[in-house]
């Protein structure tokens, strides 16, 4: 039961995030980017939103999440084709997504426990 709260506790703190725009190369990696998820039927607590940011630099791709309680640790973060491999931590608690994107759309489950489903949020262009 304790992982279980720590679980919730780490992605309904990670509603709260904020995030910038990122500056835009000559080429735009389309996985890159920021997404809002949400991990369905979570016991205890239900459906639970959270967001984390996909960025790439020399081909080699990290995932930053981000909360107002405690610090997330990303241990490690993979990209095939369409698919995101996000390993992280926080506390004592291990949890890890497991995500394929098609277009702006994302599913999958985290810890192979509750399947996600989200999106990719869109830049915000200021003139």
């Amino acid at each position: 039961m304790k992982n279980w709260i720590g679980i919730a506790l780490i992605l309904s703190a990670l509603v709260s995030c904020k995030s910038s725009v990122p500056l835009l190369t000559k080429s735009v990696d389309p996985l890159v980017g920021d997404y809002r998820v949400t991990a369905f039927d979570v016991p205890t607590y239900g459906d639970v939103k959270a967001k984390f940011r996909l960025t790439s630099e020399g081909g080699v791709y990290s995932a930053d999440i981000r909360n107002d309680f405690n610090v997330v640790k990303v241990h490690k973060t993979e990209v095939t084709g369409a698919r995101i491999y996000i390993e992280a931590s926080a506390g004592s608690q291990d949890i890890y997504f497991d995500l394929r994107v098609k277009g702006d759309s994302i599913t999958g489950w985290l810890s192979d426990m509750y399947r996600v489903a989200g999106i990719k949020e869109q830049l915000k262009y200021s003139k």
